[in-house]
């Protein structure tokens, strides 16, 4: 029998668009940056009026982008793959590498560091995707099996169809829910992903004409303007914490990007920016770039979180140094720069291994798979 999936498929193609692929690094440093103020600084009982000081505002004006950075990923995924097929072999790839990085973060942080563990939190690492765990890639996975539906469904839209589509998920899971209304959307990371998805395909199928390089200058002043807003709106409600002596605002000012309203055209400008330029390749960019969901595996992991924002150089015993921003830097570029290297080595000494087990697993599920269609068959014909 021939071989499933060969092994330069997983190889992220070196004539990749360098264009996008920068832009999936710059995504995955946002999210780094996000990550750093969310789990190691902004936590609720240190967002008090009493606390306030430029370096928690820094960290404020920095941190906002977690959701921008996983909005430019999914519509990244919605260009590409709207006339695309799904490979159920790199979906499979994937979870292995998901199981991969949990299970050796887990031997590393209980046996090797000495962390507390409990008979929960060891069962929630041992199945992340059973629990919800690195919910970003989890999520990928899921949702990545639906993208065949998913696409049938939208290029069944005509343009107005469409637009209109994505004009009510904007409404109904960006704007009311920023607004304080009840949608049932807005927390729904699969929506969301919908969200980003239709996005990115609509850009590819009736979006074309505007993603030249003439209309660079206007992405970028639509990127500033409602990047501005969020700066702006983080400044004035830590404004209003400090005259009301009310707390509540510092922790909206540190919540602030999270709300979809600003979010949605600032990833769609940056990614239409990017799109506009002129393509060209760079191998090292490439290469980089291909690492970027294990980047998201291993530093997003639970215990992981733990290690690199609360117990190695704790984010908060740097709070009221004046090198704050300097140490901030530097912490988000060492954990990208040393996950890189580690996923970097996984995919040539490691993913050859997982390949040849998806490929078995694959031609395992398929003889099954056409034994029980055939018995099927049989039985209805008697």
């Amino acid at each position: 029998m021939r071989r499933i999936f060969n092994l330069s498929e997983t190889a992220y193609s070196i004539n990749r668009n360098s264009s996008i692929e920068s832009l999936r690094i710059i995504a995955i440093l946002i999210i780094i940056t996000h990550h750093f103020g969310y789990h190691g600084v902004l936590k609720e009982n240190i967002l008090t009026v009493a606390n306030l000081n430029w370096q928690i505002v820094f960290t404020q004006l920095v941190s906002w982008g977690g959701n921008l950075g996983n909005m430019i990923f999914m519509m990244i995924t919605g260009y590409y793959m709207i006339n695309a097929n799904v490979k159920k072999e790199k979906i499979l790839l994937l979870l292995f590498t998901m199981l991969l990085y949990s299970w050796v973060i887990e031997i590393v942080s209980f046996y090797i560091i000495g962390m507390s563990c409990s008979i929960d939190v060891f069962v929630k690492n041992t199945f992340p995707i059973w629990f919800g765990l690195n919910w970003f890639v989890s999520c990928y996975i899921i949702f990545s099996t639906f993208i065949p539906f998913v696409n049938k469904f939208l290029l069944s839209l005509d343009n107005r169809q469409y637009l209109y589509l994505l004009l009510l998920l904007f409404i109904f899971q960006s704007l009311l829910p920023t607004l304080g209304g009840v949608t049932f959307m807005n927390k729904s990371q699969f929506i969301f992903f919908g969200f980003g998805y239709a996005i990115g395909g609509y850009l590819r199928l009736y979006f074309q004409e505007y993603l030249r390089e003439e209309y660079k200058q206007k992405y970028i002043f639509l990127f500033t303007t409602f990047s501005l807003m969020i700066v702006l709106s983080i400044f004035l409600l830590d404004f209003l914490g400090i005259y009301l002596h009310i707390d509540k605002f510092v922790f909206m000012a540190s919540r602030v990007g999270g709300g979809m309203i600003f979010t949605v055209p600032i990833s769609v400008s940056i990614f239409c920016l990017f799109l506009s330029i002129k393509p060209f390749n760079n191998y090292k960019i490439n290469m980089v770039a291909q690492t970027v969901l294990g980047v998201y595996l291993i530093h997003d992991n639970s215990l992981m979180r733990q290690i690199l924002w609360n117990q190695y150089f704790p984010n908060l015993n740097f709070i009221d140094s004046i090198f704050y921003p300097i140490f901030y830097i530097v912490k988000v570029l060492l954990v990208f720069l040393v996950c890189v290297c580690v996923e970097y080595l996984r995919k040539i000494y490691i993913e050859p291994r997982q390949v040849y087990m998806v490929d078995i697993i694959l031609k395992k599920f398929i003889k099954i798979y056409y034994n029980l269609v055939s018995r099927i068959q049989l039985s209805s014909l008697k």
